[in-house]
Parts: C-alpha cells; sequence; structure tokens
C-alpha cells in the first residue's frame, strides 16, 4: 500500500474523461497536466483539490456546464495554468464574473465544442494571453468591443457557423497568426476587398487552408 501511494502522488499527468459521474475529492499533489471530462464533476466546496495543485500547467475540463461556470465564477482554478481548454458544454451561453482574468500565467486559451456559447465578457480574458482558439462553437456570434488583449499573437476559429464579425479594429497589433476554417458567413465577410483590408495587416492569414502572407 505504501509504495502504491508513493506513486500516486508522484504522478504527474493524468486522465479523466468519458466517466458518466467524477468525484474530485483528491488529485495527486505533483500533477502538470489533467484532463477532467464527465456529465457531473464534483469538487469541494471551496476547489481546494483544484487550487493546490501548484505545478498544475494544462488543464483540460469539460462535460459538466455547472461545475466550469462555478470554477470561473469563484476563482477556483490553479494560478499556475499556461493552458486552459473548456470543452463539451451544452448549456452555457456566456461566462459569469471574470474568472480566468487572475489566470496571470496562462498563455493558451481554447473553447471545443461549446454548442451554445454565444459571447464572451468584455473584461473576461487574461492580459498575458497568447493564444485563443474556438472550435466548434457553433452558436458564437460576436465578441465585445476590446475583448481580445493587447498580448495575443494566434487567433483561431474552426466550424462557427453563425460568427459575423471579428471586431477588426480592436485587433492587437500584436496578433501574427489568423487562423479561419468553415466558418461561411466569416469567410464571406472577406471575400469583399473592403473588409479584407481591415484584416490586411496581419502577417500570416489563413482561410480554409489558404494562406496569404504579407
Amino acid at each position: 500500500m505504501p509504495q502504491q501511494t508513493d506513486t500516486l502522488t508522484a504522478l504527474e499527468h493524468l486522465i479523466l474523461k468519458d466517466i458518466p459521474e467524477l468525484k474530485l475529492s483528491f488529485l495527486p499533489p505533483k500533477l502538470q497536466s489533467i484532463h477532467i471530462c464527465s456529465k457531473k464533476i464534483e469538487v469541494p466546496v471551496n476547489g481546494g483539490c483544484l487550487q493546490h495543485l501548484t505545478t498544475l500547467s494544462k488543464l483540460t475540463i469539460g462535460g459538466d456546464d455547472d461545475i466550469v461556470n462555478t470554477l470561473l465564477k469563484e476563482k477556483l482554478l490553479p494560478m499556475s495554468l499556461v493552458s486552459l481548454t473548456i470543452c463539451y458544454l451544452s448549456e452555457m451561453k456566456s461566462f459569469e464574473g471574470n474568472g480566468l482574468q487572475n489566470l496571470s500565467s496562462l498563455r493558451k486559451l481554447e473553447f471545443r465544442v461549446c454548442s451554445e456559447l454565444e459571447s464572451l465578457p468584455k473584461d473576461t480574458l487574461p492580459s498575458a494571453l497568447k493564444s485563443l482558439l474556438f472550435w466548434r462553437c457553433k452558436k458564437l456570434k460576436s465578441f465585445p468591443e476590446d475583448m481580445l488583449p493587447c498580448s495575443l499573437g494566434s487567433l483561431e476559429f474552426g466550424s462557427c457557423a453563425r460568427l459575423k464579425s471579428l471586431r477588426e479594429d480592436s485587433i492587437p497589433s500584436t496578433l501574427k497568426l489568423l487562423t479561419i476554417g468553415e466558418c461561411p458567413v466569416l469567410e464571406e465577410r472577406y471575400e469583399s476587398k473592403k473588409h479584407w483590408s481591415n484584416i490586411a495587416h496581419i502577417p500570416v492569414i489563413r482561410i480554409n487552408g489558404k494562406v496569404t502572407i504579407s
């Protein structure tokens, strides 16, 4: 038993997915990455099992809209996070509060298969974010003005059928790569020379595999 305990506490990477109900009362303290996906996730009231993971740099979490919203609203995610993926949410239209802003180490943020997500609050993204991706967020429509942080280097959209505009006047000058795929409304917009001129300053633009370098 002691040997098994030592092995568990030394664990650095963990995947917990496709589990109908998941109760997180303890997580190995040295975890560097964890993938959690379940339709019902229970964590302690204070979220301590996640907050105490001071070496955790990569987190993928999804399946349970309520727990994801709680973690963001109550700022219960570990400050050490560098990469965060929020996925497989079926109800959440937006986020409550600004629970991402306090993640000062976060550099990469992804939203994958969040089917009801329509937008993000204006003051929700951390100021040092470098990479932002939305994939299969089919109801995503728009962004608030000045939502994108001035540190952003890469912005990517895939299969976001309703997205109409990127708020071009708010695109930070640091953006080096813009990727758009299977976003018909957005693609049609940039077929127009008028709207293309609003993004032409971005060094690399990739739309459905076609790359434009300026």
